[in-house]
This record gives C-alpha cells, structure tokens and sequence, in this order.
C-alpha cells in the first residue's frame, strides 16, 4: 500500500514542526548560558563584621586581648555565633592575625576578605572552623580550622617552600618552625 500525497505532507508538517520546537528550544538554552550570572540572589548566613569600631576593640587600637587592630584593609568576617562564642580571641590571634600578615607581606592589599564560619560537615568534631580567603585577582583559598585538646591551631600558608619576613618570622615562631629544614 502507498502512502497518499495527504499522508505524506501530514508528514512532512509534523516532523518540520519538531524540528522547529527543538532548534527554539536548544537556541534558547544557548542564549541562556551566555547571559552574565551578575543577578543572582545568592543567600548568605548572617556575619558580623570586624573593625575598629566592633566591641572587641579598645579605643588604642589594639583588642581587649592586646591583638593588634587589622590595618591591612582586607575585611575580616565571623559568621553566624562565633563573634560571640569562647573562641574568637583566640581565633583572631592564631587564626586571623597571622593570615592577615602574612598575605600583607606577600601580596600587599591583594586580599579583601577573610571569613570564619562554623564547620557545618562531620569534621567539626576536629576541624569546628573553616576559612576562607578572597583576593582582588578572583582567587580564593579555603582552609579547614582545627582544635585539639580544647585550642585552636595557627594557621599555616599552604606554600610548600614559603618565604616570611623578618617580622613575620620573630611574630609567628609558632608558624615558621613548621617550614625549617
């Protein structure tokens, strides 16, 4: 049995529509994933920021603790409960501070921000903090914070043959020994 001309352009219409509806919709897609991603409403947890002015700090400058006041000009934020919790002076101290000298020595007003916040993955038992480090150039780096015996240990650069000021060396012996043959 032949198919009739009616059957054929019948057809015809409907494989022509398909193709239509696919080349619209995969076009669509395409221009989709060129559009900039600048508008998307990304939620964040609540974060307090550090300055000179938070209650950490005394009017001299310098903490509660005797840490000095970041004057680096990278923000420094606490996420959620920690500005209040038993651990942000030491944090700020061991934690912090020495990122914050250290990225000043090595890349000097390259870092924008350093943020804390609660370890939210099984490792909290070790690791409770993690860190998170966003520079100028688009870069970020993240660390894991851990505590050991009730204390928080000092950060280390993630460098494998690191370089360290001289002020740097004689502020942080704690960090350095970590790097001496």
């Amino acid at each position: 049995m032949r198919p009739t001309k009616d059957s054929v352009i019948i057809i015809l219409s409907i494989i022509t529509l398909f193709s239509l509806v696919a080349g619209g919709y995969f076009y669509l897609q395409d221009e989709n994933l060129k559009k900039p991603l600048t508008n998307l409403a990304i939620p964040l947890s609540p974060a307090l920021t550090l300055s000179p002015a938070s209650p950490i700090y005394d009017t001299n400058g310098t903490s509660d603790s005797g840490m000095t006041v970041n004057k680096t000009g990278a923000e420094v934020i606490f996420e959620g409960t920690i500005s209040s919790g038993p651990d942000v002076n030491e944090l700020y101290k061991k934690i912090v501070q020495p990122y914050l000298d250290y990225y000043e020595d090595q890349e000097k007003g390259s870092l924008l921000t350093l943020t804390i916040s609660e370890n939210p993955y099984p490792s909290k038992t070790t690791s409770p903090y993690l860190g998170t480090g966003i520079f100028k150039n688009g870069a970020n780096e993240g660390f894991v914070i851990d505590k050991k015996n009730g204390e928080i240990d000092y950060w280390v650069p993630s460098c494998m043959i690191c370089t360290f000021s001289e002020s740097f060396k004689t502020k942080y012996p704690e960090i350095v020994k970590n790097f001496e043959p």
